[in-house]
């Protein structure tokens, strides 16, 4: 096992804000994070908050020495309680050295917001193991902002210029000072590491036995603790063991600096994957019917006995093998290639989507698509995005909807789509007739079409000559 990590105590630290208290933050940190961490964690989170000063020269830090006394705990103690605040994503910290000796540089971030709190999933599953189920209702309940019914409401909101008066030319050119002033506020800090792989996402690995494994082939700690994100990624996507990724570690070192090939790692893990994976590839799977979706006539449309087993799977199962899986269904030789998984991986990686959900939007990709595509995943996640799908069911009541908007749209005689939502790509009928004449043949072959131009016409002069601009 690799050695405990150790604090000196005559070493210094500096703190660096990375956003501001407020008295909300105040309330989410007593009643959300309090119960999460120990009493130390708490209290240090506090103490390191009222003594930032952004004034604070480097060469003027404080030692850790001083924060011991202050808090009355000792190292090891200081050490527990500054890990509990990183994986709970309240600070994030940084070793380096300078001509005055080595130090640490703690930022620190402020509570999530009650919202972004109960969507980190293992955050608020935690939360729920350490409180009772009926103080964590109470606490969604506390925490949830009033909801309003405003469909049969008009707005009437006035806007910015509605009330205030500004020079149409200082409108299309900011001044200087508004230039400037946006870019000072341009933050370079570290992000909070939460809609990426959270501290808490990689405080679930074992990172002490990957450190024992790989150390054997002296790779350096440090080498591993600065790409958690990148190795955590391979066994969540991947769904690697440790002895796995310790093994395609070793193999993907550049020895000439002694650091991790990274395109290297990402070759090697997918031909291990191939490699693990050989025989479910070559089983035979029964493909399942061609048949049409069904159109749901509303999202409170209940699910069918295939949709629910459909949503079942899909949070049920990594995005892999449900990607394989899906693929075999509709023709037992399909697979997914290399340049898929990438794809895949890239995707999972933003975090965007739970896994369930990203799972449902790859089933909706592969119904209009042979192929997991970048313009195909990108196209669909931006639309759900944009639509706040955060649940597999909502995605695919999302789909049905969709679906049901193209079939409407082709029933719909021309002239009429002038008022009619613009229809993402990936959901826009394959032109598949590719031995149809074009456009200007048929003008030339069809004598039809002059007769159907000619009604046309007609028609948009008698609808003229009712409102009375026959002259346009």
């Amino acid at each position: 096992m690799s050695a405990q990590p150790s604090l000196d105590p005559t070493s210094g630290y500096y703190l660096i804000r990375a956003g501001r208290l407020s008295d909300l933050d105040g309330q989410v940190l007593t009643k959300l994070y309090q119960p999460l961490i120990n009493p130390n964690a708490f209290t240090l989170y506090q103490a390191l908050w009222a003594s930032v000063d952004d004034a604070l020269i480097r060469s003027q830090r404080p030692h850790h020495f001083q924060i011991l006394e202050l808090l009355g705990i000792n190292p090891q103690e200081f050490l527990h309680a500054r890990q509990q605040l990183e994986a709970v994503g309240l600070i994030r910290s940084f070793q380096t050295t300078d001509e005055l000796g080595d130090y640490l540089i703690y930022y620190l971030y402020p509570p999530l917001t009650p919202e972004r709190f109960f969507h980190e999933e293992i955050l608020a599953t935690y939360l729920l193991e350490k409180v009772s189920r009926k103080r964590y209702l109470a606490l969604v309940q506390e925490f949830q902002l009033p909801r309003f019914d405003l469909q049969k409401a008009q707005e009437v909101t006035a806007g910015f210029l509605d009330v205030f008066n500004l020079p149409s030319s200082t409108l299309l050119t900011p001044p200087t000072e508004v230039k400037s002033g946006a870019q000072r506020f341009q933050s370079d800090q570290p992000q909070q590491l939460v809609s990426e792989v959270s501290p808490a996402q990689l405080a679930t690995f074992d990172w002490e036995t990957l450190l024992a494994l790989v150390g054997q082939k002296q790779i350096r700690k440090s080498e591993i603790m600065a790409h958690q994100s990148e190795i955590y990624g391979l066994h969540e996507f991947y769904q690697f063991s440790i002895t796995d990724i310790a093994r395609l570690i070793s193999r993907s070192l550049d020895l000439k600096n002694n650091q991790i090939d990274f395109r290297s790692l990402e070759q090697q893990a997918l031909t291990l994957y191939d490699q693990l994976n050989s025989d479910e590839r070559s089983k035979p799977a029964v493909a399942k019917p061609a048949t049409p979706a069904p159109v749901k006539t509303s999202a409170s449309e209940a699910f069918s006995s295939d949709d629910q087993a459909l949503l079942q799977m899909a949070k049920s199962m990594g995005v892999l093998p449900f990607a394989t899986k899906i693929k075999k269904q509709k023709n037992p030789r399909l697979y997914v290639g290399k340049g898929e998984m990438y794809n895949l991986k890239t995707l999972q990686q933003r975090h965007a989507f739970s896994e369930g959900t990203l799972n449902i939007l790859v089933w909706a990709v592969l119904q209009e698509n042979p192929t997991l595509t970048v313009a195909h995943l990108d196209s669909i996640a931006q639309d759900w995005l944009t639509a706040k799908i955060t649940t597999p069911e909502a995605g695919l009541s999302y789909y049905y909807q969709r679906q049901k908007g193209v079939s409407s749209a082709n029933r719909r005689p021309r002239r009429q789509s002038k008022n009619q939502g613009v229809i993402p790509s990936w959901l826009q009928p394959e032109q598949t007739n590719t031995s149809a004449p074009s456009s200007s043949e048929q003008k030339q072959n069809d004598p039809q079409i002059d007769d159907e131009i000619q009604r046309n016409l007609a028609w948009l002069k008698q609808q003229r000559q009712q409102r009375g601009d026959d002259h346009v």
